[in-house]
Parts: C-alpha cells; sequence; structure tokens
C-alpha cells in the first residue's frame, strides 16, 4: 500500500476513534444506570441483559478502534454477567460495586489515546506483581482494574529496592515461595506481602506461614486475593485513625 493510502487510512481511524470517544459519556452512563439497577436488585434479569448487551457492543466496537484495554476489561465483565445469570447467589452482594469499578476503569481505557489505562493517569490503588507469568499477569491485570485496583508487573529479575521504592505500590503480590530478599524489601518501604499459591492440589498440604507474608490459594479464583487485598489496604491505610469499640463486657473493651 501507498505511503499517501495509509495516511488517508491513518486519518480515517483517529476521526473514528475521536468519535468513538465522543460518544463514550452516553457509554458510560449506559453502566452507571446497571449499577443503579443492582444496586436495588443484584438479580434483576432485565439489568443483566442490559449489562451483557452493552458489554458485547463495547467489546465489540472498542476492539475495532483500538481500545484493547476496553475490550479486555468488557470480555471479563461480560463472561462475569454469564456466570450472574447462570447462578442468582454468585457476588449477589458485590454486583454493584464490581460493575462501578468497571466503568472507572472503561472510563480511564476510553480516554487513553491508544486504550492504555496506565497511560491515563488515572488515580487507581497500585499493587505490584513480581512475577514472570504473563497469563497469570494477565488475569490479574483485569480482575484488578474490575475491582479499582492499578497493577504493576515486574520479573524477579528486573525488581530490586529501588524499583519497589520508585513505584511506591499499597501491596507486593508474590507467587510462592517467598524469596528472603523481597520480604527485606518490602520491610524497608513498608508494604505488607501478599504470598500467591498458584498450583495448590485438591487436598494438598497447606503451606508452611512465612513471618510477615499472608498466603492465599489463587490455583482456582483469584477472588481471595483481592478479598485479602482490600483488606489489607484498609489496615495500611488508616494510619492515625480512631477507632471506637462499643460493648457491654468489660473483658471485650
Amino acid at each position: 500500500m501507498a505511503e499517501a493510502e495509509l495516511d488517508k487510512l491513518e486519518a480515517a481511524m483517529r476521526e473514528l476513534r475521536a468519535r468513538f470517544q465522543a460518544s463514550s459519556d452516553k457509554t458510560l452512563e449506559a453502566f452507571r444506570q446497571v449499577e443503579r439497577r443492582l444496586a436495588e436488585l443484584p438479580d434483576s434479569p432485565d439489568a443483566l441483559d442490559t449489562l451483557r448487551r452493552e458489554l458485547h457492543r463495547v467489546r465489540g466496537t472498542a476492539g475495532s478502534f483500538g481500545f484493547l484495554s476496553a475490550t479486555r476489561l468488557a470480555t471479563a465483565l461480560e463472561e462475569r454477567a454469564i456466570r450472574w445469570s447462570a447462578d442468582p447467589a454468585l457476588e449477589r452482594a458485590e454486583r454493584p460495586t464490581i460493575v462501578g469499578h468497571f466503568v472507572t476503569g472503561l472510563a480511564a481505557a476510553l480516554r487513553a489515546p491508544t486504550g492504555d489505562v496506565s497511560s491515563a493517569g488515572v488515580n487507581l490503588r497500585t499493587l505490584l506483581l513480581v512475577d514472570g507469568d504473563t497469563a497469570l499477569a494477565g488475569a490479574l491485570e483485569t480482575e484488578a482494574t474490575l475491582r479499582g485496583f492499578r497493577l504493576v508487573v515486574t520479573p524477579p529479575d528486573g525488581c530490586d529496592l529501588a524499583r519497589v521504592t520508585q513505584i511506591a505500590p499499597r501491596l507486593l503480590l508474590l507467587p510462592l515461595p517467598v524469596s528472603a530478599e523481597m520480604i527485606a524489601y518490602a520491610a524497608k518501604v513498608g508494604v505488607p506481602i501478599l504470598g500467591l499459591e498458584t498450583h495448590r492440589k485438591p487436598g494438598g498440604p497447606t503451606p508452611v506461614q512465612v513471618p510477615g507474608v499472608s498466603i492465599v490459594d489463587v490455583s482456582e479464583s483469584l477472588e481471595p486475593a483481592f478479598e485479602i487485598a482490600e483488606r489489607l489496604l484498609l489496615l495500611t491505610g488508616w494510619s492515625g485513625a480512631t477507632v471506637l469499640v462499643v460493648d457491654d463486657d468489660p473483658m471485650v473493651l
């Protein structure tokens, strides 16, 4: 293809991408409406049907215009919405929150010039995964964005104290076994560690506890990892707060 034709094609794509971005407010509002409806009735068939329909549309159109992060987010949530429709009790109470986090991630992805969430400058809670497993990283990245986190992935041979300090994560995610070196880094910067067990066999032994490391089994699902991450972030994010304990038992007080 001649250079002039390539220039015309790129210009046309930029125009289409700009039009798609301009219409994103309507798309985001549609998801916010679903979020509000799920807050009132988490297993509403109409809300779930609308959610799946909008996600399917975004998955196709966003990918066509180069917003690959938006496509990944929509694909992950569409698969989840299908499971919600099949199981009314699955994540019932968390559904509005999950959709809300999705809207935040989608807004960032659609604002980015190339659909890259990391370049959008959105202020998300940062998790640092030190691992070379691209499959695990991809799964964690999708789930992290849905839940309002920002995941930074660094291979073990590229991670040192300076790197951890530069990223300043709120939580370190480390597949087992966790090295003493990484524990030392985390201690120096005051960051909690979540050890990820990725290959536990059914009925297999629980791994040996390591001081300073919370261990979670993610061989079947990533859900436990993010549940613990939320709790750890709460514990590390309320420095200086006052806790009021109300009880009629002197022993408890």
